[in-house]
């Protein structure tokens, strides 16, 4: 099945919600585009390339229960180049994640979901344990609102006991995307961020001075503005 085949056979899936999911996905670029096309060049080459790795490992890895090097790769796409980035690297990854395993009625969801997630790190201040923390809550955000798609859509009916049943039995499997997620950041984020300084690409990070245990915000005026 071709890639078109797949999005018209995925439509005609889609419920009420996820044509209101991408509505709501198409009025979130409307307000971020120009802050995406503020990231030049260099910057647009650069979501593309987390884009493409976000969704050929999560593809790849998605046999081993929450690894998930998407999340971590949509997240750098917002701290390094801003909100619109962000946005525009979960949004994509999603549908590419899906398209190389299957596209079904979640994967508007996993637009909206790593969209925000991309987008929300953004906004962060640059303080490395807070970046582990936001990946680590979202990883338990992502699978628990990810269980209410079938509620949602009404394939199941909807009460708080099935609800919370649903999420104790993916408990684990959040407490590895959570997991995976810090660990990620906490030892991938300051080398790809150097990596990308390196290429005059995206916004400063956090470093730790010699003579220093905590780390400190830099702002270059050079950089990338949210």
């Amino acid at each position: 099945m071709g890639f078109f085949d797949k999005i018209i056979a995925a439509i005609k899936m889609f419920g009420t919600p996820e044509v209101l999911l991408l509505l709501a996905l198409v009025a979130l670029f409307v307000v971020y585009g120009r802050n995406i096309r503020r990231v030049g060049t260099r910057g647009m080459v650069l979501i593309g390339v987390f884009c493409a790795l976000a969704g050929a490992l999560g593809a790849a890895m998605r046999a081993i229960p929450g690894v998930q090097p998407t999340s971590f790769l949509v997240m750098m796409a917002g701290v390094l180049l801003g909100p619109g980035a962000g946005l525009a690297a979960g949004a994509v990854s999603a549908l590419l994640f899906d398209f190389l395993s299957v596209v079904s009625i979640y994967t508007p969801w996993r637009m909206m979901l790593w969209g925000l997630m991309g987008l929300g790190a953004a906004y962060l201040p640059r303080k490395l344990w807070l970046l582990a923390v936001y990946g680590f809550v979202w990883g338990f955000v992502f699978g628990w609102v990810s269980n209410l798609v079938y509620f949602v859509d009404g394939f199941l009916p909807f009460t708080w006991t099935a609800v919370i049943a649903s999420c104790a039995a993916s408990f684990w499997f959040e407490v590895s995307h959570a997991l995976c997620n810090a660990c990620l950041l906490l030892f991938l984020s300051l080398p790809v961020a150097a990596i990308a300084r390196r290429s005059g690409i995206g916004r400063p990070f956090v470093k730790k001075k010699a003579n220093e245990n905590d780390s400190v915000n830099l702002h270059d005026e050079g950089g990338t503005n949210a």
